[in-house]
C-alpha cells in the first residue's frame, strides 16, 4: 500500500480499492504511520494519507483562499474576517491552522503574511 500513497488518499478510497474494510486500512496506515514512513492530514473531516517523502502540505480550499489573499498583503485578523464575511474567531481558527503547518506567519504587529515554504501544497 506503501507505493500507492504518492497522491492523498482517504482510508475509504483505499478500502474500495484493495476490496478490505476501512478499520483494516486504517490499522495499516496507522502502523505505517508510527513508522514514520506516512504522514496524514485532516481536511473537512476527513483524513488523508501521503507518503512522508513526496514533501506535500494537504489543505482545504477555504484555507488556499486564505493563502491566496495572504500573497500580496500582510492583514490583521478582522481584516481577513472582514473580507470574508465571517467571525474574527472564525479566521482565526483558519490562520491557526495554516500557521501550524508553516504557512503563514504572524509578525510582532499582529498583521498575517504568507511565508516561503518548500512544500508542495495540495488542494482538495
Amino acid at each position: 500500500m506503501f507505493h500507492v500513497l504518492v497522491e492523498p488518499f482517504s482510508s475509504k478510497e483505499l478500502s474500495i480499492k484493495y476490496h478490505r474494510s476501512q478499520d483494516r486500512i486504517s490499522e495499516l496506515l496507522t502502523d505505517l504511520k508510527k513508522e514514520g514512513k506516512i504522514i496524514n492530514y485532516r481536511v473537512f473531516s476527513n483524513s488523508y494519507w501521503i507518503r512522508k517523502d513526496r514533501c506535500a502540505i494537504i489543505i482545504s480550499t477555504c484555507k488556499e483562499d486564505y493563502l491566496r489573499l495572504l500573497n500580496s498583503y500582510k492583514l490583521s485578523t478582522t481584516e481577513i474576517a472582514k473580507y470574508f464575511n465571517v467571525n474574527y474567531k472564525s479566521s482565526f481558527r483558519r490562520l491557526r491552522e495554516l500557521e501550524k503547518l508553516n504557512l503563514v506567519q504572524r509578525d510582532k504587529d499582529k498583521r498575517w503574511f504568507k511565508i516561503e515554504n518548500s512544500k508542495n501544497v495540495i488542494v482538495i
